[in-house]
């Protein structure tokens, strides 16, 4: 039986995209119809060609799902309200050496399984190394609490068991199946587990076991923890995941031959919070959004003085629990700033408690639904937990920079009451939000540049790949082993796995019709697969043109979807404020080079490029953090103008809320 393993799973998966467990569609038929009828033709929407598409794959089957998920929200239950408190009591009063000298010796107590299934499956080295690691670890080692055998003799495990023994001997994985406790298994798995019980050692004295366990935990749960609090649905993605990784470990993975050529994007996942402690020092509260009449959660760290306050949003599908959300935190406190984090207007959780509307993608509805938010988490941390603050500052990453733009263009909404801001920091906006779906469904489709009969293969090994990093020590030093071709893929699978989340929120408060398939939330498998035909471009044509046409006080044509969701709109008003401050990266895939010479043009000395990054793949960077904080920083060093004139923009059409109580 395999467990979900280490804490670093959560942030890479989010990040780059592994999870992925729908089945094989085949090509994609055309979401629109007679797509060469220029009347269905918007200009902006409309991919090459529709009909080749990226299948996505299988990994398991699901037949059970129901049940699965009932035992899934017990275990979380209990991850929650027992394992929790009991973990992080044993954090407490076990050191992190002290932890991981146990985990080391629990691992050498079940050398016998290893033994056993190593010769079972004639992996006859294999059980020379299991031997000679167990007698040096015995003894060397202090009876497994060291591990000279690894770090002095280069000797690695060969972590084996009756699961996998079954799957070389033919055996499939059958269905997925979720034990109570345990967790994630399979029909094969399953009936495995008794064999390893009987030969793992743990299980023979009473309570051993138990404790192992706990302090297996003790290194995963927060981070599993806090992805149960930022997915949408995170059985599906602890789903795929497990069932992906154990793929990968019967058919014992090795990688194929590939000239390494990683994307820049990819090294986002090096961004991470500085002090594991840091999360937890902050607090989490829900504020009423007068707008929808629902209740908003927001994180904040206070500074225990007088201070700016700086809320941080991330881009499309961006929790504000997130790592980047929570590393950009970190940076403004330690710098003296107060720091709030919003998840982003295009993440299932705004969508549901802040969004005034239901299909989210038109930029200047979306951006004042931001800073209604922003305006309410202000007066409840004035009112409710006394907060002081000095002046306020948005910092924007991908969307949520262009949102932070848009904020600035809002000049004439402060008459209304709004709260003003001070200073507006966008860190590689999109110039185009379609110009970048577009990027993003070229992303996702370019495994269709490998040959047909190698595709499904050069797909399973990228994915295994990025299994495999998950079980490294990542850090900026580590290197990324994938071709430009897998980089795409897995960026492009990261953002088309949001959109389903995207699609299925939006549907689930508003149903347009589009889908065919019941929007049941218990089994969401058959909808999951509907959705898995939409790219970002079909979205945009079958959700959000027709949603937003059929309210007219919001917009009027087409056109004006895709022009006012451009950074040419705000031209004017971008020109006009000293407050605003922009970072591209000259190599940002979402953006056209060519919008660089004209944003330079409008902004000047307020617009700073990098010569790399890809999409913030150099946010890791200390001189790049420097770079960004000295924006906000000058807040704390320099009082905020309060008598600048607002910047009237042309009608921007903003009324109430079109369907707020949906």
């Amino acid at each position: 039986m395999k467990y979900l393993p280490t804490s670093r799973i959560p942030a890479l998966l989010l990040l780059v995209g592994v999870l992925t467990a729908l089945p094989v569609l085949g090509p994609a038929e055309p979401m629109i119809e007679d797509a060469d009828n220029p009347e269905n033709n918007l200009g902006y929407v409309t991919p090459p060609d529709l009909t080749r598409e990226v299948p996505m794959i299988e990994v398991i089957n699901d037949p059970v799902e129901g049940y699965n998920r009932a035992i899934f929200s017990f275990n979380n239950w209990f991850a929650m309200w027992v394992m929790r408190p009991v973990t992080k009591g044993y954090r407490a009063i076990a050191p992190l050496q002290v932890r991981l000298s146990i985990r080391k010796f629990g691992h050498n107590l079940a050398y016998p399984l290893r033994l056993v299934t190593t010769l079972l499956q004639g992996k006859f080295k294999g059980a020379g190394v299991e031997t000679a690691r167990f007698l040096v670890n015995t003894t060397v080692g202090l009876l497994g609490f060291f591990d000279p055998a690894g770090s002095k003799l280069g000797l690695r495990p060969y972590d084996e068991d009756f699961g996998q023994t079954f799957g070389k001997w033919g055996s499939g994985p059958g269905f997925y199946f979720v034990l109570p406790f345990l967790g994630p298994s399979s029909g094969r798995d399953t009936l495995a587990w008794p064999f390893d019980a009987v030969l793992n050692p743990a299980s023979w004295a009473p309570g051993l076991g138990q404790f192992l366990m706990v302090n297996t935990l003790s290194f995963s749960l927060p981070t599993y923890l806090r992805l149960m609090q930022t997915e949408m649905d995170p059985y599906i993605l602890t789903r795929d995941f497990a069932a992906l990784a154990r793929k990968r470990e019967v058919l014992d993975y090795r990688p194929l031959e590939t000239e390494i050529e990683p994307s820049p994007t990819l090294q986002a996942i090096f961004l991470d919070v500085r002090d594991p402690r840091f999360p937890d020092a902050g607090a989490t509260a829900q504020v009423k959004i007068p707008s929808t009449g629902r209740e908003l959660p927001y994180s904040y760290w206070l500074q225990p003085t007088p201070a700016p306050l700086i809320f941080i949003m991330g881009g499309v599908g961006n929790h504000r629990l997130s790592e980047s959300a929570m590393a950009f935190a970190e940076i403004a406190y330690t710098h003296g700033l107060s720091a709030v984090t919003l998840s982003s207007a295009m993440n299932w959780e705004f969508m549901e408690h802040a969004a005034t509307v239901s299909v989210p993608g038109y930029t200047p509805v979306d951006a004042m639904d931001v800073y209604r938010a922003i305006d309410a988490i202000h007066q409840d941390l004035q009112q409710r937990h006394g907060a002081n603050i000095t002046a306020i500052g948005v910092m924007g990453l991908s969307l949520g920079a262009l949102h932070s733009l848009y904020l600035s263009a809002f000049e004439n909404e402060r008459r209304g009451g709004l709260v003003p801001i001070d200073r507006f920091v966008a860190v590689n906006p999109p110039i185009d939000l379609f110009y970048s779906m577009r990027k993003l469904d070229e992303y996702y489709n370019a495994p269709l540049q490998w040959p047909e009969a190698e595709r499904a293969a050069r797909i399973q090994n990228t994915l295994f790949k990025a299994v495999q990093l998950t079980e490294m020590d990542l850090t900026p030093k580590t290197d990324l082993p994938f071709d430009a071709i897998e980089s795409q893929y897995l960026i492009g699978l990261n953002f088309r796995l949001i959109l389903r989340d995207i699609i299925y929120t939006s549907q689930r408060r508003n149903n347009m019709g589009v889908l065919a398939t019941p929007l049941d939330t218990v089994a969401r498998q058959a909808v999951y697969d509907e959705i898995s035909q939409f790219s970002y471009l079909e979205y945009v044509d079958r959700f959000v043109v027709p949603y937003y046409l059929s309210h007219n006080e919001l917009a009027a044509t087409a056109d004006e979807l895709v022009s006012r969701s451009n950074l040419r709109w705000i031209e004017d008003s971008l020109a006009g404020d000293e407050d605003v401050r922009v970072y591209l990266n000259e190599d940002d895939f979402i953006i056209d080079r060519e919008d660089i010479p004209w944003l330079r043009s409008v902004l000047g000395g307020r617009l700073t490029v990098f010569e790399g990054g890809g999409h913030l793949g150099n946010l890791y960077r200390p001189e790049v953090q420097a770079e960004l904080v000295s924006s906000l920083v000058e807040l704390r060093d320099n009082p905020p103008r309060r008598d600048r004139e607002p910047v009237l923009l042309p009608a921007v059409s903003l009324p109430a809320p079109a369907d707020a109580a949906l």
